[in-house]
């Protein structure tokens, strides 16, 4: 499929092309947490040699059954949905990879980047959860690596020589007051997709509490292996210009707030360029977190059972500058996960379990939702 950008400024946002969602800017400046990646436009690019693979980080997001041992059991929660992110350490941070965790609460980051430190971040709705089980130092065989201060979950890894595989994992502890239900997706993107994301309920009323508050929370992540973009002009020209790449995930109205959507951040392409040029970008990850709490929606404020919430994940590419460009390429890799948090009164019998975690896959599309309580 082909982008056609044009210097007229109302043709960036044909519709044709961006998919769009009302009150963009707002909801960005209000609610998310976006990075991307910048890399600076070529010249001349007469052959594109993609980069090898360097190295791989993997991992595990579980909730913890009580005695906390840091070890994972077949009995204990897994979570789809929960976005991690590969950064630098150095400052300003980078993003060099971004995943969402599958329907066994697994993440795979592949890099490229090369040897060095790296930053390790988990996202999630940490508000339902007390914290996560402590170190092997203090868990004799633990496989929990990741530390939590305050709303922020990470850890580090140093990455020292091609082919490595390194696997970090994180066991939650979760608020008995909290109860959650997760759904993920992933699929390609050319430009869009429609999917249901078929999510259980949590009968509050049969379990003898009081809702107190209904959260919406969401991660997208995108990964795009070889964007090629071409300069059309005939006449050569020395400008500054700028190609932005996002992909974006919208949900229905479901409370008076409005519409509701996670957005990734623009992968951004800066440079001085020259006519008839070809330039390629290898391995673009774009990312974003957004919550939303206060939800006022009937269907999911009582009874049991199972809610589809529509889902629109699209592409959309922008042009700052005086430049035509041709998007010859865009290949995208998109997951979108979202949880429902439902904030409760404290539990009348702790020791009650009911509700074994559920998981439901129409497609690549999957869900789990939590025990009522522990």
């Amino acid at each position: 499929m082909k982008y056609v950008l044009k210097r007229n400024r109302n043709d960036l946002f044909n519709p044709k092309n961006v998919f769009m969602i009302s009150n963009l800017l707002t909801a960005m400046t209000q609610y998310f947490m976006v990075t991307g990646s910048l890399i600076t436009l070529g010249y001349k690019i007469a052959a594109a040699q993609a980069p090898a693979l360097y190295g791989t980080i993997n991992g595990k997001a579980w909730e913890e059954e009580q005695p906390v041992n840091g070890i994972f059991d077949l009995t204990e929660t897994v979570y789809p949905g929960f976005l991690v992110r590969m950064s630098t350490t150095t400052v300003p941070a980078r993003v060099v990879a971004s995943a969402i965790t599958d329907s066994n609460g697994n993440y795979v980051l592949h890099h490229y980047e090369g040897p060095g430190t790296y930053r390790i971040q988990l996202y999630y709705p940490h508000q339902a959860f007390l914290g996560l089980a402590q170190t092997a130092a203090i868990l004799p065989g633990s496989q929990s690596h990741f530390v939590r201060l305050g709303s922020n979950t990470s850890t580090t890894a140093t990455v020292s020589a091609p082919g490595q595989t390194i696997t970090l994992n994180a066991a939650l502890v979760r608020n008995p007051q909290y109860r959650l239900s997760c759904a993920r997706y992933s699929g390609s993107l050319s430009p869009a997709v429609q999917q249901q994301m078929l999510m259980p309920k949590f009968d509050y009323t049969a379990a003898g509490v009081f809702l107190l508050d209904l959260n919406l929370w969401s991660a997208v992540s995108s990964f795009h292996d070889h964007i090629v973009i071409e300069e059309s002009l005939n006449m050569a020209a020395n400008m500054q210009t700028r190609v932005g790449v996002q992909t974006s995930a919208s949900w229905p109205a479901m409370s008076n707030a409005g519409e509701m959507y996670a957005q990734a951040a623009t992968a951004a392409f800066s440079g001085a360029v020259n006519a008839n040029e070809t330039s390629h970008f290898f391995n673009v990850n774009n990312s974003a977190v957004l919550p939303l709490s206060n939800l006022n929606y009937a269907p999911l404020n009582s009874g049991a059972g199972w809610i589809n919430v529509p889902l629109a994940l699209a592409n959309s590419v922008t042009l700052t500058g005086a430049m035509n460009f041709v998007v010859t390429s865009l290949p995208t890799l998109a997951s979108c996960g979202t949880c429902l948090v439902y904030y409760t009164s404290a539990p009348l019998n702790l020791s009650t379990v009911s509700d074994k975690a559920s998981v439901e896959e129409p497609g690549t599309a999957t869900s789990v939702t939590n025990p009522v309580s522990r």
